[in-house]
């Protein structure tokens, strides 16, 4: 963002929307951002969003999950509809009927319009951070996905 400071503030606004402005419960949000991240490897965001998920109340279990690849079964509604409909964003580049239905129905249809707006962002961002070599701050260890 540094880097482009034209395109660097059009994003920086898109993400201060998604992350302070937005409709999505807290969970729902850094649930989907976390396994974005896991999708991508993308390091720099697992870094920064594991802490805020867990926080939001985003189970240890369910963070496991997504860093290694494992079957994501949160327990409430609009996150089981998330890690769905997420997944599939990231391995089709698609919803299909169902899992539309389901995010709709427990996010509602601005919500479920944001969630995949969220992913085209951080997918957006784990590629420019990957491809700028974006380091890990000084004594953070790497993150091993699956």
């Amino acid at each position: 963002m540094l880097r482009a400071p034209r395109t660097g503030s059009a994003l920086q606004a898109v993400g201060g929307a998604l992350r302070f402005r937005g409709v999505l419960p807290e969970t729902v949000r850094e649930l989907a951002i976390l396994l974005v991240s896991a999708h991508h490897a993308a390091q720099f965001e697992w870094h920064a969003h594991a802490p805020i998920a867990a926080k939001a109340g985003v189970p240890d279990a369910v963070i496991e999950a997504i860093r290694t690849g494992g079957a994501v079964e949160p327990d409430g509604a609009a996150e089981r509809a998330t890690a769905v409909a997420v997944r599939q964003l990231l391995d089709e580049g698609d919803l299909d009927d169902a899992a539309w239905t389901a995010a709709v129905g427990a996010l509602g249809e601005a919500g479920a319009v944001e969630l995949m707006t969220l992913v085209g962002y951080y997918s957006l961002l784990a590629l420019q951070m990957r491809v700028l070599r974006v380091p890990l701050p000084d004594g953070v260890a790497p993150v091993e996905f699956a």
